[in-house]
């Protein structure tokens, strides 16, 4: 699917990479990621976001790791990821503490980003690179980013924290949880951050009807938090989409408005006058203006697996699903807008 959104002025182009979460799915995001790695002339983006393991690929694009990441996702295996809890542990806490903290151990997830990122810094990142996640102390959302002095693999795992599922990672004396329970497409740091040419990469896109009856807690967790995501991720858009095609429309009558001031109006005087009067008028919004959002997302119809299923023969299948479909969005000719000409002469 795509979305193009363009300003009709002048506004400094900056691009921004948006990565949504969504597990063992991103691998798609992998394939499109090489796909940008390989045509910085066709997208080279400034600003990287992501949520999730979407926070992972981000990391991995930002620091110039692309080629190494996609070697990374044909090798990686659920056993690498995650591993069962102590069957005792669990009786204990449940009979005696009477609570229950969550079901995985995320310890080979830790050694598998220590190992393929190292001790590095968020702010020696090239790129600005944001990174979501939730702070369960705070219950907002929380981006670390190229001024946070946090060790990346600790962003990483709180962004990564799914609840009830893995820990809650800790940094600073709070307890973060996964990104996507306040932005699985981290839309918003980007434009934040001044972004108004973007490529969103979708992993998980709405899933198709399950006719079989959910019998355990695990996967009933993954079936909603996947549900929930792809719900909140296409409010997001839409609302995103509203707002810069009102501004498009606001800042195209303006143009228009000033083009018929200047042709119509024979007195210097009274031109002038309105078009001053024309340009005190309030903006609609100082602090939004038009983007460009174009959607990279698997097809309908496609295979994903389930979001903690890692299998390497499923995620080599969903990179050359992604790169092929990054090819295709991004590669696609820019639509012409109508009466862009006649009216471009006066700005």
């Amino acid at each position: 699917m795509i979305d193009e959104q363009t300003s009709l002025v002048a506004d400094p182009v900056r691009r921004a990479l948006v990565l949504e979460g969504g597990g063992a799915r991103g691998a798609f995001e992998a394939g499109a990621l090489l796909y940008i790695h390989d045509h910085p002339d066709i997208f080279a983006p400034e600003i990287v976001t992501g949520t999730s393991v979407g926070a992972l690929n981000a990391a991995g694009f930002a620091y110039g790791l692309t080629p190494e990441l996609s070697a990374a996702w044909c090798r990686i295996t659920s056993s690498q990821v995650y591993r069962g809890r102590n069957l005792l542990h669990h009786a204990f806490t449940l009979l005696i503490e009477k609570r229950f903290t969550h079901l995985y151990d995320t310890a080979p997830l830790q050694r598998l980003l220590v190992a393929f990122f190292g001790g590095r810094n968020l702010m020696d990142c090239p790129l600005h690179l944001k990174i979501t996640s939730f702070n369960l102390q705070t219950g907002a959302s929380e981006v670390f980013d190229n001024e946070s002095p946090v060790r990346l693999v600790d962003a990483l795992m709180a962004s990564c924290a799914l609840q009830a599922l893995f820990p809650p990672h800790p940094i600073n004396g709070f307890q973060y949880i996964d990104g996507g329970n306040g932005a699985n497409l981290p839309l918003r740091p980007a434009l934040q951050a001044g972004a108004t040419d973007l490529v969103l990469v979708r992993s998980a896109a709405d899933s198709a009807l399950n006719p079989w009856l959910y019998r355990d807690m695990v996967n009933i967790q993954k079936r909603a938090h996947l549900a929930l995501m792809s719900h909140i991720t296409s409010s997001d858009l839409a609302r995103a989409r509203e707002i810069s095609d009102l501004l498009r429309r606001y800042r195209r009558q303006r143009m228009e408005l000033r083009s018929a001031i200047e042709e119509v109006v024979s007195s210097e005087e009274q031109r002038l006058g309105l078009l001053r009067m024309l340009d005190a008028q309030r903006p609609l919004s100082r602090h939004k203006r038009p983007v460009r959002m174009r959607v990279i997302a698997p097809p309908p119809g496609a295979r994903m697996p389930a979001v903690l299923d890692f299998d390497p023969e499923m995620s080599l299948g969903l990179m050359r699903l992604g790169y092929l479909e990054a090819k295709r969005i991004l590669e696609r000719p820019r639509r012409p807008l109508r009466g862009i000409h006649r009216r471009m002469r006066h700005v």
